[in-house]
């Protein structure tokens, strides 16, 4: 018996030492003494005194029969819960609970929302029952290294003082604006809920679900929807929407989706932007009916039980394994999902175990083009935008880099006239700059420069409070000239737009970054082509990537028939 009970981490170390030496041991007092002598051993390396006068636990092997178990009462598991819920409770609470990753405090605030009295003795049945698995939420891996149950993170995770448990313990920095994961905190990792099926007489069997649209696919919209739905049905796991961008590919996915539903599967829409979780949900709520979906984090949003789509950001899918049939990532190249080694590991845990895989993107990087070409991900190609005309090719401009001051003279020959030519079309202007520190610099240049022709410009980084603001001012076309830095390649569309990338070879800007930042012109029917221009000191190999991949596009749509124009 170990008293007063540890904290969940080191408990988990001390069962873990005993069950290694009983294991490897033969039965009786011995046995159990060389597992005392092992706990003693395992914990002492966190300064787990059991004698002594800073001694804080004590250890005691009371004598049992030969056969007998060694009781690690209060590190194991905590004492059983009294009364405990009734079947039909458990299966009530395992399917508000279904396929979830949570903190105690997490779960317990989800069945509350329901149940305000139920308390931690319903997550101790779920945990006895099989229903549920519950451990430290960060503990001690191999070699004495912690690991965040949570995300997997291994590196950001700081051993200091709890607030909580009143001792020094493990925080994972990885994941904690998500709510702290610490080594003596229980997380409990529930198992999917199967719905008992309905049984339905021919009579009354619900005709197929599908999507309503409010827009009119496209032939190359129609054809990759359909070789997708294909795909699903026979059984692919992994697939790269390959798009172009503004080729309208959310609405693409959607047959697929309908597909999954009248199969009774679990739907996962992912992107890594909250901003386009707000945007596509309307669409997809407008196609499939309100009652189907659910989309975090939103204020008062929570995962109801028979909401059979569930639509997110990356870094929410961390709370859920094993729970969804189809997963769609849109955007599989955007920050913050891109690079991160964490959401990567959190989206390949909540695929359930024949579950479908889409990437959709406009950009793929090198190592999902060569699973393509390898034939490990099949791809499907929507080379073609909506209205029907090819991608803007970006002119190339060989000037050298000036020394910024913030005066229009700073602006190059040929940029000034790039400038000029888009106001006297009545288009706004992005232009892209590498820096935080030079896109202040050529905004304040942009402004001088607008005062000739009677328009207001602007600049835009991270760092700006106020860049909402900024972004609808240049939609309402009260600024015409934007100077901004990748923070507008993506999820912004302005009818007639041209798009200004300066110091197009910085090494900031590479070739997926160029093709979106140039996929910002011509998105609209009312001005289908747009004006792109790059400017730079050198031709670099980003440069020439991204041109290719613009151009190959082209030749790709007019090869299967869908522009109006070459």
């Amino acid at each position: 018996m170990i008293s007063p009970p540890l904290p969940l981490w080191l408990a988990e170390l001390a069962l873990k030492a005993a069950e290694k030496t009983i294991a490897s041991a033969a039965s009786g007092r011995k046995a159990r003494s060389r597992a005392v002598s092992a706990i003693q051993k395992a914990l002492g390396q966190w300064d787990i005194q059991f004698s002594g006068h800073q001694a804080r636990y004590s250890l005691n092997s009371p004598y049992a029969p030969d056969g007998g178990a060694l009781s690690l009462s209060g590190c194991a598991t905590s004492r059983l819960p009294d009364h405990l819920p009734d079947q039909d409770a458990l299966e009530m609470y395992g399917a508000i609970l279904s396929a979830r990753v949570l903190l105690e405090e997490e779960a317990l605030g989800e069945i509350r929302k329901r149940h305000r009295g139920a308390d931690e003795r319903v997550l101790k049945a779920l945990a006895l029952s099989g229903k549920a698995t519950v451990a430290a939420a960060v503990g001690v891996g191999e070699f004495g290294r912690p690991v965040c149950r949570r995300c997997g993170e291994r590196s950001r995770i700081v051993y200091q003082l709890c607030p909580h448990c009143g001792r020094q313990c493990f925080l994972c920095l990885a994941c904690a604006g998500m709510g702290e994961a610490r080594s003596c905190k229980a997380l409990y990792t529930f198992a999917p809920h199967a719905p008992a099926p309905q049984q339905q007489s021919p009579l009354t069997t619900k005709p197929p679900l599908e999507p309503v649209l409010l827009v009119q696919l496209t032939a190359a919209q129609e054809e990759a929807a359909r070789e997708l739905t294909q795909l699903f049905k026979t059984g692919c796991r992994e697939v790269l929407v390959w798009a172009v961008c503004g080729a309208g590919k959310t609405e693409v996915a959607f047959d697929v989706i309908a597909a999954a539903l009248n199969a009774g599967l679990r739907i996962l829409y992912t992107v890594p932007r909250r901003d386009v979780v707000r945007e596509l949900a309307p669409r997809i709520r407008a196609a499939f009916g309100q009652e189907k979906l659910t989309e975090l984090p939103l204020p008062g949003s929570e995962l109801l039980p028979g909401t059979p789509i569930l639509l997110s950001t990356t870094h929410q899918v961390l709370r859920f394994a094993n729970a969804f049939d189809l997963i769609i990532l849109d955007e599989a190249d955007a920050f913050p999902y891109y690079g991160s080694e964490m959401l990567y590991r959190g989206l390949q845990r909540a695929r359930g175990r024949n579950a479908m895989l889409i990437y959709m993107t406009a950009t793929p990087d090198v190592a999902l083009r060569k699973q393509v070409s390898s034939g490990k991900i099949r791809a499907v190609c929507i080379p073609a935008r909506h209205h029907g005309y090819p991608l803007a090719v970006p002119v190339v401009h060989r000037v050298k880099a000036p020394e910024w001051s913030g005066m229009p003279r700073d602006l190059p020959d040929s940029v000034r006239e790039f400038l000029g030519e888009s106001l006297k079309r009545n288009a706004v202007v992005l232009v892209f700059v590498p820096t935080v520190r030079d896109v202040e610099l050529v905004g304040h240049a942009l402004a001088e420069f607008g005062t000739r022709y009677g328009v207001a410009a602007d600049y835009l980084h991270s760092a700006r409070e106020e860049r909402a603001q900024i972004v609808a001012r240049f939609r309402e076309r009260t600024v015409q000239l934007l100077a901004s830095t990748t923070l507008l390649e993506r999820g912004i569309t302005v009818p007639f737009t041209d798009v200004a990338v300066l110091y197009a070879d910085h090494r900031i800007f590479d070739a997926r970054t160029l093709v979106q930042m140039a996929g910002r012109a011509g998105r609209h029917g009312s001005d289908p082509v747009g004006r792109v221009a790059f400017f730079s000191s050198t031709f670099s190999s980003e440069m020439q990537q991204a041109l290719s991949m613009i151009v190959s596009m082209n030749e790709e749509a007019g090869k299967r028939g869908y522009l109006q124009q070459l």
